[in-house]
């Protein structure tokens, strides 16, 4: 058990928890500070307008090569590279939406990151759909429905994207504001990745509603899907030849005290 500097308003409420792989936890408060404890509690290093401003940080992950990314709402995306000779202890670069660059972050409300079994970076955007990163040399690219995915849903949908899970099968899951969206990883390029959509009104799906607030993936590689006003579902299969996705509903009915979930853990 760890305690933060508490402050007088409910600014310094948690807003996100993550623990690094050498143990060190990161403690993100909704006054835009973010904490580097190690794994006894003790503080390390705070990062603020006196340090470095990170952002308001809704998701911290760190990918298989050791570098952290902040998902913040509306300062971008942050990474962290770890540096012993920095006074940080990192070098961070901020990736922000530029108007003049096509290949930038296609928005800056950043809710989520995802690493996939082929270790390619994923990037859920709120008001910016989905983005993948890629490396052309030593510069960063942001593809996205803008200049590459030909097959992303149209008329502005999919647009608010919450999270991202993988399947033990390989199938990217997306969830978003207007439903469940999912696609194969194993593309040739990303202009030809295929989108499938699932809405609540949908013949091919039967899941509870459309606004998807949390994926979960158990340690049995069990998708737990958590919809905002419609409960819990759990993903029982996929169809490959059908293009279909079987949910199994659990809500108040079931014995749930409420079917508004806000977060699985």
């Amino acid at each position: 058990l760890f305690q933060i500097p508490q402050k007088s308003d409910t600014k310094s409420a948690i807003k996100t928890l993550y623990q690094a792989r050498n143990g060190d936890f990161w403690v993100a408060s909704r006054n835009a500070e973010v904490y580097q404890l190690n794994a006894e509690g003790a503080i390390k290093m705070i990062f603020s307008s006196k340090t470095y401003a990170i952002g308001n940080v809704y998701h911290i992950m760190e990918d298989s090569n050791g570098s952290l990314w902040f998902s913040t709402k509306g300062n971008g995306l942050v990474r962290a590279v770890f540096d012993s000779r920095s006074k940080l202890g990192y070098q961070f670069t901020r990736f922000s939406a530029e108007t003049s660059n096509q290949f930038s972050i296609s928005g800056n409300d950043v809710y989520f990151t995802y690493e996939d079994n082929k270790n390619r970076i994923w990037v859920a955007l709120f008001g910016g759909g989905l983005n993948l990163i890629t490396q052309k040399g030593s510069e960063i690219l942001f593809t996205s429905k803008f200049n590459s995915f030909k097959n992303y849903p149209k008329y502005g949908l999919y647009m608010e994207v919450r999270n991202i899970t993988e399947d033990k099968n390989g199938r990217i899951w997306v969830g978003t504001s207007d439903g469940l969206m999912s696609f194969k990883n194993d593309f040739k390029n990303s202009e030809s990745i295929e989108f499938e959509t699932y809405r609540s009104d949908n013949a091919l799906s039967n899941i509870s509603d459309n606004d998807i607030y949390v994926l979960y993936k158990d340690d049995a590689d069990d998708i737990w899907i958590s919809v905002f006003g419609g409960g819990l579902n759990k993903l029982i299969q996929y169809d490959e030849r059908k293009k279909k996705p079987v949910f199994e509903e659990y809500g108040s009915k079931e014995g749930l005290k409420s079917d508004v979930i806000l977060a699985i853990v």
